[in-house]
């Protein structure tokens, strides 16, 4: 009876965990700010970090997220003897962070199972859609107000569904809300997104084939829905002259500033005199604060050695190392595929903006946990 009753406390947390990645998302709708949905996710995180670690312990890929974690905390808390930077990246990093390890917990747990990923991931994207529009509202209003960008970053939402959409069994729904995700993804005309859907697109293809490779009829109708869907994104391209010409700018080498970014930042970290920057770098927000550009490096890698140092990129680096190192431990499959959808993503992110400072990474957090199932493990190793 007693573990009854604390089984229904973490499927009670569970479900207060998506409740408050929604909350988040439509956070316009309330009259309260976005802030109070962020930090109750967060308490939500450290309480299901306490727990994990008192009954299974962290893996590896788990201990590095809190280490970086630690690390952002630190680092924004030491800053204040010099600055004052704003809550918003903080929270973003520890909201998207927190929400890996708190996923992992509950597919330890044995609570994410194919009901609760089928509603989360339908609600999760019918709420996206408003957040996007909103989003998108927003841009226009800086548009007008004399701004230059029209560009939805908000798009980036449906990008880190997209892993999210294979743990849907019902293939109908997740391929239906593929083709949403794909609509938003080319609309949003952000070129780095659109670049990044492409792995786990074709994956997902691919795995949709590999699964009914012996039904003729369910092969036909895939060949007809893949073809039909190329047509629809082909014409969704076409239509769209501002997309065009964003990627007309990319081919003649129109970057959005980052050619000019991107030395600037190598060159402030890798060529310090200063032995102290080179190791821990020049501290929170140091792009904003000693850039001669003070602009975000829009690359995680050229912002972390900035901020952090070299011990910082390190740190992230061993993130991506131990994806690698989970890759292998999992069974082939559907598992795999989906550990690939998720490092594919970030990774692309990592790239070309700042992943770890945008909270709706933790959208991922979701199909993270799925591989915590102990259905998906050769041995029980993954935990230790």
């Amino acid at each position: 009876m007693t573990q009854s009753i604390i089984q229904d406390r973490f499927v009670l947390i569970r479900n207060l965990a998506i409740f408050c990645m929604i909350g988040n998302l439509l956070y316009f709708i309330f009259p309260f700010p976005a802030i109070v949905w962020r930090l109750f996710f967060i308490i939500l995180g450290v309480y299901c970090c306490y727990v994990n670690y008192l009954r299974y312990g962290f893996s590896n890929i788990e201990r590095l997220m809190i280490a970086f974690s630690g690390l952002n905390l630190v680092y924004f808390f030491v800053s204040h003897l010099w600055s004052n930077p704003p809550m918003t990246n903080i929270g973003n990093t520890l909201y998207a962070l927190f929400a890996f390890v708190m996923f992992a917990f509950f597919g330890k747990k044995g609570i994410l199972t194919p009901k609760f990923i089928l509603i989360s991931t339908v609600t999760l994207t019918i709420a996206s859609i408003p957040s996007f529009y909103n989003a998108q509202q927003i841009a226009l209003a800086q548009l007008y107000g004399g701004g230059d960008e029209t560009t939805v970053n908000a798009s980036v939402i449906f990008l880190m569904l997209l892993p999210l959409l294979f743990c849907v069994k019902k293939r109908i729904v997740s391929l239906s809300l593929f083709c949403v995700c794909l609509f938003f993804i080319i609309i949003g005309a952000k070129r780095g997104n659109i670049l990044a859907a492409v792995i786990p697109s074709v994956l997902y293809i691919w795995m949709l084939f590999k699964e009914n490779r012996k039904n003729v009829f369910k092969i036909a109708v895939l060949i007809i829905s893949v073809l039909l869907i190329a047509v629809w994104v082909k014409d969704l391209i076409l239509g769209d002259e501002y997309l065009l010409g964003r990627i007309e700018d990319t081919l003649e080498g129109n970057s959005s500033g980052r050619d000019r970014i991107y030395p600037v930042m190598w060159n402030m970290w890798v060529g310090t005199d200063k032995i102290i920057n080179f190791l821990f770098g020049y501290g929170y927000n140091g792009t904003l604060l000693y850039s001669p550009l003070h602009k975000f490096a829009h690359s995680d890698w050229l912002e972390i050695l900035v901020d952090f140092g070299l011990l910082g990129a390190v740190i992230y680096a061993s993130i991506f190392i131990s994806f690698v190192r989970l890759y292998f431990k999992l069974d082939k499959g559907y598992a795999r595929i989906v550990c690939l959808f998720i490092v594919s993503i970030w990774f692309m992110k990592t790239l070309y903006s700042t992943a770890f400072l945008d909270e709706k990474l933790a959208l991922m957090a979701i199909p993270f946990g799925c591989l915590y199932e102990g259905c998906f493990f050769k041995d029980n190793s993954i935990s230790k």
